[in-house]
């Protein structure tokens, strides 16, 4: 990312040095394109942050974080792309207790407290600056149009402004196609075809799921017209969604069977098959969904973080249909959690849902003792604002009150 684009960005970057004055772990919050990532990699190449031995990048999107990360002592580790996956939150908390952590995210909600600082999109002045970089002579009319345009977002500005070179009609048609005089180098159709991904989220997040779709088959489209299968994944991901929620099922499972070609990384197969057996489910196909999920046991035997998470989602499909199974596979689920991560939040939640059988089959003394461990991890472990303690609690008074008319 060029220097340019750290118009604005000062008093941000300011911000996020102060903060770690006092605090190990800085998050830092905006929507796509404002620049998260780009500041990140500036204060790691400019070895901005003092007292470190060494920086760290973990790119959340490919990998996660692996339970096999090595974490040492005063050094700076960076999570790129965070959304919150397992029970990551509680590893970043582990990796801050020696070293500093700064951790980019979209819309993830943290249940914990940490030092937030919000990255918001360009002022116009500030726009107007980053734009006129590119293009010094335009008129402020057709500046403030092209702004509008690209919602004040610096990588959009950058973009638009490295093709539109002052020519207004262009700045206009750019967004949904791009004009044959003008030659994208390689990184300009990297940024198009993100922008094309990010609108296509936005239209996404606002249950705007036919604008969504035409962004995300724009974004395919580009993609594959010019070899681009890096955000094929990506695409495919936000098609099954679209897709999923305007309840076209056999849509969204192919876009998903494609999906699920394209990638290597165990999370983002797993994610898949959860989400490929939660449509089974709603399609009322109960058996397909757990005999892919049992599938995938098999194929990740040996990796018990995933057992575990897959035992538990095999018995949140059962649960109503055949409440023993599912009780069998929770339990088979704690096996591996109680060993791998104890007093985590998902560990809580486990429980819970284990004593949710056990209050339907009137066993209530045994589903508060689950609910009374889960609630202590939760009190540890999370904000006392966060769902999950606000759940577990309910599901203790009620089963309290069960027992007090016994």
């Amino acid at each position: 990312m060029e220097k340019n684009f750290f118009v604005g960005r000062k008093k941000v970057i300011k911000k996020i040095l102060s903060a770690f004055h006092s605090n190990n772990i800085v998050i830092i919050r905006g929507e796509a394109g404002v620049g998260k990532s780009a500041i990140c990699k500036h204060i790691m190449q400019e070895n901005l942050i003092d007292g470190v031995k060494a920086v760290k990048w973990i790119d959340y999107y490919v990998a996660g974080i692996s339970t096999e990360f090595p974490v040492k002592e005063s050094e700076l580790y960076i999570v790129d792309n965070f959304d919150g996956h397992y029970d990551d939150e509680s590893k970043i908390m582990e990796i801050g207790q020696a070293n500093k952590v700064l951790v980019n995210t979209r819309d993830y909600h943290f249940a914990n407290e940490f030092i937030e600082i919000k990255i918001d999109v360009l002022s116009m002045s500030e726009a107007k600056q980053l734009l006129s970089l590119y293009n010094p002579n335009i008129e402020s009319s057709i500046m403030e149009k092209v702004i509008e345009i690209a919602n004040y977002n610096p990588v959009m500005l950058e973009l638009l402004g490295k093709i539109s070179k002052n020519d207004n009609e262009k700045f206009i048609r750019i967004l949904s196609e791009v004009n044959e005089d003008y030659r994208l180098d390689k990184g300009e159709i990297d940024v198009l075809i993100r922008l094309y991904i990010n609108l296509a989220k936005e239209y996404l997040m606002t249950n705007n799921y036919g604008q969504a779709e035409i962004w995300f088959e724009r974004a395919l489209e580009f993609s594959e017209n010019n070899k681009k299968e890096l955000y094929k994944f990506d695409i495919f991901v936000g098609l099954s969604l679209v897709y999923s929620n305007q309840r076209c099922y056999e849509k969204a499972m192919i876009c998903l069977e494609k999906a699920r070609e394209l990638t290597s990384s165990k999370r983002d197969t797993i994610a898949i098959l959860n989400e490929m057996a939660r449509i089974m489910t709603i399609q009322g196909r109960i058996n397909e969904a757990k005999e892919l999920l049992v599938k995938c046991l098999g194929q990740y035997k040996d990796e018990p973080v995933i057992c575990a998470m897959v035992y538990n989602d095999l018995g949140g499909i059962l649960k109503d249909e055949n409440p023993e199974q599912a009780l069998e596979y929770y339990y088979k689920a704690l096996e591996f959690k109680e060993r791998q991560l104890a007093d985590y939040p998902s560990l809580a939640m486990t429980y819970n849902n284990i004593a949710g059988i056990l209050s339907t089959q009137k066993k209530y003394q045994e589903a508060a003792e689950y609910l009374d461990r889960a609630s202590k991890i939760l009190q540890e472990k999370v904000h006392k604002s966060d769902e999950r303690l606000h759940i577990v609690s309910q599901n203790l008074l009620k089963v309290q009150e069960k027992l007090s008319l016994e």
